[in-house]
């Protein structure tokens, strides 16, 4: 487990004068000066890290693992995450371990036996958040409303990395490297039910441990699609039969049909009571695994047992 792009924040003054002085440490940088006002705001970069100086703080923006390795494919532990964070304190020549934490990105890459398109297929609902395939290879899960506070991502590590022109490591060519990755912005302490989260707690077991148990947790709570099972042995009643037949239709193809009915029947008002649009998804999900026959389906147990084996990484 590691953490990839985070968003700090210091909540500070900085004069023109200290503005500049860390100006000159950067390699990219543009110095904007208000001539009525005379207010100095800053944008720059660092191995990475994208630095914005405003009169009443600075914000900094990037991926620890490049910052540290160049890549994001090579995951850090807890310790190299201190060590990124001690890194950028040094580039910049500013102490940024007290920094809030306002945004982060948190996942693992894991090496499985089959292509990332198997698994994404049979990622199907999952409760309070919207299912996005926007592509074979990717699969976003989407807070409901406008505030996307929270966002989990399934994509090929692989196709992300050479589509953004990374160079791959050396024996990564032909991988399957699947990414899995838990997004927070916001009110981020809330969620994990702390008083706050910096940049040096980062690294910290306590809070590690809890977005692991998050991690996990978001996860545990998507509905799969196992593979059909075509024995009917399982079958003993007729409304078994249709249940069957039913769950049979909805794996076909593209997960994400339960949710899109319920948001029709919603959009329609067919029910008074909002407890009947529950019932509809529990009965039809009830299908969905009445189809599977309770069979194992290979590709779901290798992830299920490598996000469940998280605890060593802790």
């Amino acid at each position: 487990m590691c953490y990839d792009k985070v968003t700090l924040w210091i909540g500070r003054s900085f004069t023109p004068q200290c503005i500049d002085k860390m100006a000159s440490r950067l390699n990219i940088g543009k110095r904007r000066e208000d001539l009525r006002t005379g207010i100095v705001t800053m944008e720059g970069a660092i191995r990475g890290m994208k630095l914005y100086f405003r009169p009443n703080g600075l914000s900094i923006v990037g991926s620890l693992p490049k910052f540290l390795y160049d890549d994001n494919i090579h995951p850090l532990t807890r310790g190299t995450t201190g060590q990124a964070i001690e890194g950028i304190s040094e580039a910049i020549g500013i102490d940024i371990s007290d920094a809030k934490v306002t945004g982060l990105e948190f996942g693992m890459v894991y090496p499985v036996s089959f292509p990332v398109p198997d698994y994404l297929s049979r990622l199907g609902e999952l409760p309070n958040m919207h299912r996005y395939r926007f592509a074979e290879s990717t699969l976003y899960y989407k807070s409901k409303g406008r505030n996307q506070a929270k966002i989990l991502c399934f994509y090929d590590k692989i196709e992300d990395a050479r589509a953004k022109g990374v160079t791959l490591p050396i024996g990564f060519e032909d991988a399957n490297l699947l990414k899995y990755e838990l997004r927070l912005r916001g009110r981020i302490s809330q969620r994990l039910g702390v008083n706050d989260v910096t940049a040096s707690s980062l690294s910290d077991t306590f809070i590690y441990g809890k977005l692991v148990n998050m991690y996990q947790s978001e996860y545990m709570a998507i509905h799969k699609q196992r593979k059909a099972d075509n024995n009917m042995k399982s079958i003993k009643t007729v409304s078994d039969a249709c249940e069957v037949l039913l769950g049979r239709l909805i794996n076909d193809g593209e997960q994400g049909k339960i949710e899109r009915y319920i948001e029709e029947l919603k959009h329609e008002g067919i029910f008074a009571n909002s407890t009947y649009y529950t019932r509809v998804k529990k009965k039809l999900l009830v299908a969905v695994d009445k189809a599977s026959g309770g069979c194992v389906d290979n590709v779901i147990k290798e992830l299920d047992n490598d996000i469940n084996n998280l605890g060593a990484y802790i």
